[in-house]
């Protein structure tokens, strides 16, 4: 087990072996306790222990103490200490750690990367691959839109008033959306994941960072039969998302896909679907089992002040029919100082 966490770049494991005086609760081996070697976990960041046993074998292996946590047999305890230190290691882009641990597709994606940057390579690959270098190249590209439809995966995203909005540009984040026969022609799609590009035919790609792009350049190299793909990589664009301020956050592409278009200054920003999982019909359209909650890798709360900080920036005509961010937004406006003194 602890070698597939290794394999999937887990930062964090919890164990649960059994020293000789608890055999006969659990049946557990007492020596499996010995069988950790420091190969083991050379990836792992944080171990959680139930006993003592398990404690002393990730010592024994050369985990630190102080990334060693024993949890307590309290249930809300247990919890507590566990959230604190798992939340913001489960936040890092697993994909991009399992990348790296691995030096020969790293080295791939290096030079993916300058191939791209060495502009007589590029050009050469121009019939696979484009990349699009500036806002204004990206603008271009999409017909300099003047009413931006952006949608998120959530429930509104095909509320019926949704398909009554007229647009000239629209945006979408990732492919699930792909097979429900609504809204399936996007200019632009923002996403991170090698399925998305496999299942997509976008005219542009949103890649999120640098890091990404190599990652996802290396697969397209490794697999040319996939025709012609033009992408966008945001952090080249120096957005607010690369801020320093915002140094381990993980934006969605949802964010990624809301302050782009913010960026490209359209006339009008039209934004649905992203309801801040908080929708009453769910996750997704006609998804009721698919947990209604951020994944680990994000944070709800630095979330919504990535939204609302592009909202503020957008000087144009704003609708949004997603109702959680709407109340969101609202209240945002309601509580600036600004506000605060009309309302005196």
């Amino acid at each position: 087990m602890l070698r597939a966490a290794r394999h999937r770049a887990a930062p964090v494991v919890v164990m649960d072996f059994c020293g000789a005086g608890e055999q006969g609760r659990s049946g557990a081996d007492p020596v499996a306790a010995t069988r950790v070697t420091a190969a083991d976990l050379d990836s792992v960041q944080h171990g959680f222990v139930a006993g003592e046993a398990a404690r002393a074998a990730l010592l024994e292996a050369g985990l630190p103490g102080g990334r060693v946590t024993l949890l307590s047999a309290d249930p809300e305890i247990r919890k507590e200490a566990f959230l604190q230190v798992a939340a913001p290691l489960l936040r890092q882009d697993l994909k991009l750690m399992r990348s790296a641990q691995r030096p020969l597709r790293r080295r791939f994606e290096q030079a993916a990367l300058r191939c791209m940057d060495h502009p007589r390579v590029r050009r050469w690959l121009s019939a696979m691959v484009e990349r699009v270098d500036t806002l204004d190249q990206l603008g271009a590209r999409l017909g300099n839109p003047s009413t931006i439809l952006c949608l998120g995966n959530g429930p509104s995203s095909e509320a019926p008033e949704v398909g009554n909005v007229a647009f000239d540009c629209l945006f979408r984040v990732n492919h699930v959306w792909h097979s429900r026969g609504f809204l399936t022609a996007p200019d632009m799609v923002f996403t991170g994941a090698k399925a998305t590009l496999a299942a997509v035919r976008a005219p542009v790609f949103g890649l999120q960072s640098i890091k990404s792009e190599g990652r996802l350049l290396a697969t397209r190299f490794l697999r040319p039969g996939r025709g012609r793909s033009c992408y966008a990589t945001i952090e080249r664009f120096g957005l607010y998302l690369s801020e320093a301020r915002w140094e381990g956050v993980r934006p969605t592409n949802g964010a990624a896909m809301l302050a782009t278009a913010v960026a490209l200054k359209p006339a009008r920003l039209v934004i649905s679907g992203i309801d801040l999982f908080s929708h009453p019909d769910g996750t997704y359209p006609g998804d009721r089992t698919t947990p209604n909650a951020y994944s680990p890798g994000h944070d709800a709360e630095s979330e919504l002040a990535l939204l609302l900080e592009a909202l503020d920036l957008y000087q144009g005509e704003l609708t949004i029919l997603s109702p959680a961010l709407k109340a969101r937004w609202d209240e945002h406006c309601a509580a600036r100082p600004q506000a605060r003194d009309a309302l005196a």
